[in-house]
């Protein structure tokens, strides 16, 4: 029987589309890299802005060198997963969701995340907690 000869491109074509697919994934995905415990955060407190919003609040505590830039998420299955992106000064740092309002007087930032689950959870250096409802 004879063997029929390969195209050029079938033979880079599988391992190509394996390679751009892994890229992909690992872009896409959220960097749920905790630094903060929940003790530095605290209180953290949710409301529903929309059938599609919520609003997370949190406490940002002062640091010289470091500094709360806004958070990070995934949705995995009806829960929304959240963690609080610690930045250094004066480096580079794209949380997914960035502050909305100034510091105010008690040191709490704020962000808007898209949400039309059923939980949010933060996620913390030394654990996790439901925040919503």
């Amino acid at each position: 029987m004879p063997s029929r000869s390969r195209k050029p491109y079938e033979s880079t074509a599988l391992p190509l589309l394996l390679l751009l697919s892994s890229a992909l994934a690992a872009c896409t995905g959220a960097r749920m890299d905790p630094t903060y415990a929940q003790a530095m955060v605290e209180p953290v407190s949710v409301e529903k802005r929309s059938d599609t919003e919520i609003s997370v609040r949190y406490k940002v505590r002062p640091e010289s060198r470091h500094y709360a830039g806004g958070v990070d998420f995934e949705r995995v299955g009806d829960t929304l997963r959240i963690s609080i992106r610690r930045c250094a000064v004066g480096s580079p740092c794209e949380p997914m969701a960035k502050s909305v309002i100034p510091l105010d007087d008690a040191w709490q930032a704020e962000v808007h995340l898209p949400f039309d689950g059923k939980r949010v959870v933060v996620v913390h250096a030394d654990g996790e907690k439901q925040v919503y409802p």
